[in-house]
C-alpha cells in the first residue's frame, strides 16, 4: 500500500472504532472532533474551511460535543468566547474528549509531536476568555 492508502486506512479505523464508541454522534459532529484533536484553538470557521461544512454545521457539531452528557465532565470539548464579541470562539479539547482519543488508541498532534500542553483545570474555563488580541 502507498503512503497515502496507509493514511486513509487509519483513518477510517479511526472513524469506525469513533462511530462505535459514540453511536450518537453524527459524521458530521466526528468530523469536527477529529480535527480538533489534532489542532486545538480553531474557531468556528477555521473548522469549517477544513472541513468542508457550512459554519452553521460546524455549530451544530460543536454544541453536541459540548452537550454530549447529562453530566459538565462528560463533555468532549470546551469552548472559550471572546471577551468582546461571544460569537468568536475558540474550540479546545476537554478532558474526556482526551480520555476518549486515549481509549481508541488515537494520539492527538501536541502527542506526536512530544509537547505536553497543559490542561487548565475545569473552574478556570469559566474565568477564561479568548484574549482580545486574537482574531476570530
Amino acid at each position: 500500500m502507498t503512503a497515502d492508502a496507509n493514511i486513509i486506512s487509519s483513518m477510517l479505523k479511526v472513524v469506525v472504532t469513533l462511530q462505535a464508541r459514540c453511536p450518537k454522534y453524527s459524521a458530521d459532529t466526528l468530523t469536527v472532533f477529529l480535527i480538533i484533536c489534532q489542532e486545538e484553538g480553531f474557531g468556528v470557521k477555521e473548522l469549517a474551511f477544513l472541513s468542508r461544512m457550512s459554519e452553521s454545521r460546524v455549530s451544530r457539531a460543536l454544541k453536541s460535543l459540548r452537550q454530549s452528557g447529562r453530566e459538565p465532565s462528560a463533555a468532549l470539548i470546551r469552548v472559550l468566547q471572546h471577551s468582546a464579541d461571544r460569537r468568536c470562539v475558540k474550540v479546545f479539547l476537554d478532558e474526556a474528549g482526551a480520555a476518549l482519543l486515549k481509549d481508541i488508541g488515537v494520539k492527538s498532534q501536541q502527542d506526536k509531536r512530544g509537547a505536553h500542553f497543559k490542561r487548565l483545570p475545569r473552574n478556570a474555563y469559566a474565568e477564561a476568555a479568548v484574549s482580545d488580541k486574537q482574531g476570530c
